[in-house]
C-alpha cells in the first residue's frame, strides 16, 4: 500500500525540488540502472566498490543558533602503524596486541579487539576498511590487519562514517574530525562550524562523486561541501529536523544518483525523519522517523527502517515512500542499513540480532550465522562490484562473504570467562562456558584436542605445577586434563551435586567446592583417585570458589567461602571451621596469599582480610558501592588486586588505587570474573568473552 508524504514539497530559496520528477525523467532514460545507482548503507548512491558510509546515527546536541561556512585546509598528517600476526576465528589475521587511545587497556579477547565497528568501506574484499568506536580504525589488506587508530590526531571520539573514491583516497568522519588517506598517511581535515549552540560536532556521512565535489552530512542539519581545497556550508537542515525535545540529530545519509542530491536527515529524538534535497526542500516523509539508512536499488532511492520487524521502503517520486519488504518473516529485528546486491535488485541488510537477510523484493532469506549472542546488532554491511561483502558490527565483529559463498563472521569464542589462571609452563590462561583458552607465546588461542565434554556446564578451573589443569561442571563432575590438548578424563561426579570451584594443592590434594541437595558442599580427593566428603556444616546453600597455597615450612592453607558471606578455613586436623557472616552479602572470591594473609571479596562492594587469627574489612574501596566483587588475587609483595561489576579493577598496596575500565568502553558495564598479574601486566576476564590486560603502574 503506497504511503504519501505527509508533508507537502518545500520551495527552497531557488525554487521548487522536484526530486521525484527527476527519478522518473531518469529511469524513463534508461539511466537509473545499478551502476548509476551503487548503493550506500546510510550513506547512499555511488557504484559499488566507489561508495561508502555508516549506518549509525548520531548526535543531537542543544538548540539555537544559526551556522556560517568556513574554509579549512590539511593539517596534522599521521601515518598508520601496522602489525600482523596470529590467526582470527573466520579467516581474518589479527594485529599486534590493540590498546585504547586515552587508556592504558588492551584487548586481548575477542581479537582483534571489541570496540563496536559502525562503518565499512573498500575496493574488495581483500581490501577494505573498518571504523568505529574509540577512535578505531583498521585495514585488511588481504591477510592481516593494519592497525591505523591513533593515526589520526584529534582524541579518541567515535568515527560515524566511512568513503572512498579509490585505494588511496579515502575520507573517514565522526566525532569532531574528518580525516583523508592518500595511500601514504592520513591527514586531518580542518572542518568548518556554525556558531553558538549550533556548533557541528559530528559528522554522519560522507559521499560524493570526485575528491573536488563531496559531500559531508552532519549533526544539527548540517550539510558541508569539499572542493579539493576547503569547505563550504552549502545547505542546514535546521528548520526540517531539529527538534527541541531530543536536539537535531542531523544528516544520517547522502546519496547522489545522476539526477541530483537527497540527503535522509532525522531529528535527535527520531521523531521525525525526511529525505530532503541537498539543495531544495523537503521530498517525504519517513513513518514515525524511524529511518536509519539510504540506499540505492537500480536507481532507485529506498530507506531502511529502525520499526521492530524494519523494512525497506522505496521512494517512488511525488512524496510518495511504498513499502518494499517486511522482516517479519525473519526477524523481529530492526534494520541498520542495506545494500544492493546484484544488477538484478537483490540486496542484502543488516540489522539487530546480527541479522542478514537478502531479498528481490520478495520474502526475505535469513542468512544469518551461528553466534551465542543474540541482542548484538551489524551496523554497516558493503557490497563489492564481484558480488562479495563485508558486514560489521557490535564487540569488533566482521562478517565476510565471497562472490557464491555463505557469510562468514568473526565471532567471539566465549560468550563469558569465569576467571584466569597462571600456569607454570604455558602461562597465563582464561577459562570460561562451553572451552578453555590459554596465552602461548604466540598469542591466545585454543589449546588443541577436543574441549566439548564442558558443554554449557563447564565453571572453574584450576592448575598443578607440571601443566595439569582440573576442571568442574555444574553438573557435579571434576575432569582432569592437560593444558597441552586432548579429552579431559572424568576423576569424580556425584549427580546430586553442583560444583562452582575447584583447587589443587602441590601435595596433591584436591578439593570441588558446591551444593548437594540445598547445603554448602565440599568433596576431597587425590591424584591416586580417592574421594570423599568433607563436613563444613550447614550455614549456607552453596560454597563458591575455593583456593589454598603450599608453604615453605611444609605448611598448607585451603579456604572456600559460601553465597551467606562465610568463610571456611581448614584446621590442623584436616577439618574445617566456619567464620560465620564476614559480609553481609554473598562472598564470591578468596586468595591466599603468599604471607599467609586470607582476602575475601564479595556483595556490595566487601573486601575482607584474615591476618593472623583476625578479620577485618579492607576500607575506602574505591567504585561503586553497591557493585559485586568477584575475584582477588595477591601478589607476592602483598599487593592485592580485585575485580567485579561494571569493569571494576582496583589495586591496594596500602591504599586502594582505581583502575577501572574506562567509561567510553562499553565493556566497562560488564562483570569481570578473574584477575591476575603475569608478565608485568595485569589481566582481567568476564562477560561477552572479554579479556584486557595494562601494564602494572
Amino acid at each position: 500500500m503506497k504511503r504519501a508524504s505527509l508533508l507537502a514539497l518545500v520551495v527552497a530559496s531557488s525554487g521548487c525540488f522536484d526530486f521525484g520528477g527527476l527519478v522518473n525523467q531518469c529511469t524513463a532514460s534508461g539511466r537509473c540502472t545499478a551502476s548509476s545507482g551503487g548503493g550506500s548503507a546510510a550513506s547512499g548512491g555511488g557504484t559499488p566498490g566507489t561508495g561508502g558510509g555508516s549506518s549509525a546515527s548520531g548526535g543531537g546536541a542543544s538548540s539555537g543558533g544559526g551556522t556560517s561556512s568556513s574554509g579549512g585546509g590539511a593539517s596534522s598528517s599521521g601515518g598508520g602503524t601496522s602489525s600482523s600476526g596470529g590467526g582470527a576465528s573466520g579467516g581474518g589475521g589479527q594485529p599486534a596486541r590493540v590498546c585504547e587511545l586515552a587508556s592504558p587497556w588492551c584487548w586481548e579477547q575477542p581479537a582483534p579487539h571489541g570496540r563496536d565497528l559502525s562503518a565499512v568501506w573498500g575496493v574488495s574484499l581483500q581490501n577494505f576498511w573498518v571504523a568505529g568506536t574509540g577512535g578505531y580504525l583498521f585495514h585488511w589488506n588481504g591477510s592481516a590487519w593494519e592497525n591505523h587508530t591513533g593515526a589520526i590526531p584529534g582524541g579518541d571520539g567515535d568515527f560515524r562514517a566511512l568513503f572512498g573514491l579509490t585505494a588511496s583516497d579515502i575520507w573517514v568522519g565522526g566525532d569532531d574530525r574528518v580525516a583523508h588517506y592518500s595511500g601514504q598517511g592520513w591527514s586531518r581535515i580542518t572542518f568548518p562550524s556554525g556558531s553558538g549552540s549550533h556548533d557541528v560536532t559530528t559528522v554522519l556521512s560522507i559521499h560524493g562523486r570526485a575528491s573536488d565535489d563531496l559531500w559531508f552530512g552532519a549533526t544539527k542539519g548540517y550539510l558541508g561541501h569539499w572542493n579539493g581545497s576547503a569547505f563550504t556550508v552549502r545547505r542546514t537542515f535546521v528548520d526540517l529536523v531539529y527538534s527541541p525535545g531530543g536536539g537535531g540529530a542531523g544528516v544520517l545519509a547522502l546519496g547522489l544518483p545522476d539526477a541530483g542530491c537527497i540527503a535522509l536527515t532525522q531529528s535527535g529524538d527520531q521523531s521525525l525523519s525526511q529525505l530532503a534535497g541537498c539543495d531544495g526542500g523537503v521530498l517525504a516523509v519517513v513513518d514515525a522517523g524511524q529511518a536509519t539508512s539510504l540506499f540505492f536499488a537500480q536507481g532507485v532511492p529506498m530507506v531502511t527502517t529502525r520499526n521492530a520487524p524494519g523494512a525497506i521502503e522505496r521512494y517512488l517520486g511525488n512524496g510518495v515512500l511504498e513499502p518494499l519488504v517486511s522482516m517479519n518473516d525473519v526477524s523481529n529485528s530492526s534494520l541498520r542499513a542495506a545494500r544492493e546486491l546484484n544488477d538484478g535488485g537483490a540486496i542484502v541488510a543488516v540489522g539487530e540480532g546480527f541479522l542478514l537477510a537478502t531479498t528481490d523484493g520478495g520474502t526475505p532469506a535469513d542468512q544469518r550465522m551461528t553466534y551465542p549472542v543474540t541482542d548484538d546488532y551489524f551496523n554497516d554491511v558493503f557490497i563489492f562490484p564481484d558480488g562479495s561483502g563485508v558486514a560489521v558490527g557490535q564487540d569488533g565483529v566482521v562478517a565476510r562473504k565471497t562472490p557464491t559463498g555463505p557469510w562468514v563472521g568473526d565471532f567471539p569464542e566465549l560468550p563469558t570467562f569465569r576467571g584466569l589462571e597462571v600456569a607454570p609452563v604455558e602461562g597465563l590462561f582464561a577459562y570460561g562456558t562451553g572451552d578453555v583458552l590459554k596465552l602461548a607465546r604466540s598469542g591466545w588461542k585454543e589449546p588443541g584436542g577436543t574441549f566439548g565434554v564442558f558443554g554449557n556446564t563447564f565453571r572453574r578451573a584450576a592448575v598443578r605445577g607440571d601443566g595439569g589443569i582440573l576442571a568442574v561442571t555444574e553438573d557435579g563432575t571434576v575432569l582432569e586434563g592437560t593444558l597441552a590438548g586432548g579429552t579431559f578424563a572424568n576423576v569424580f561426579s556425584n549427580g546430586n551435586a553442583h560444583f562452582f570451584g575447584v583447587w589443587e594443592l602441590a601435595n596433591g590434594e584436591r578439593y570441588a567446592s558446591g551444593e548437594l541437595n540445598g547445603v554448602p558442599y565440599l568433596a576431597h580427593g587425590s591424584r591416586t583417585g580417592q574421594w570423599g566428603d568433607v563436613d563444613v556444616g550447614d550455614a549456607g546453600t552453596m560454597l563458591l570458589k575455593v583456593q589454598g597455597r603450599a608453604f615453605a615450612d611444609g605448611g598448607e592453607a585451603v579456604w572456600t567461602v559460601d553465597n551467606f558471606g562465610n568463610a571456611y578455613g581448614r584446621q590442623v586436623d584436616g577439618g574445617f571451621q566456619r567464620e560465620d557472616s564476614l559480609a553481609g552479602n554473598g562472598l564470591y572470591g578468596v586468595a591466599v596469599a603468599p604471607s599467609g594473609d586470607v582476602w575475601v571479596v564479595g556483595g556490595a562492594h566487601k573486601v575482607m582480610r584474615r591476618s593472623g587469627n583476625l578479620w577485618a574489612p579492607v576500607s575506602g574501596v574505591p567504585g561503586n558501592p553497591l557493585a559485586d566483587l568477584y575475584d582477588v588475587f595477591v601478589e607476592a609483595d602483598g599487593t592485592a588486586w580485585v575485580c567485579g561489576a561494571e569493569g571494576f579493577v582496583g589495586r591496594w598496596n596500602g591504599t586502594w588505587t582505581d583502575l577501572s575500565l574506562p567509561a567510553s568502553l562499553r565493556q566497562s558495564t560488564v562483570n569481570l570474573e578473574g584477575v591476575r598479574v603475569f608478565g608485568g601486566r595485569v589481566y582481567v576476564a568476564g562477560e561477552d568473552g572479554v579479556v584486557l590486560s595494562r601494564p602494572l603502574p
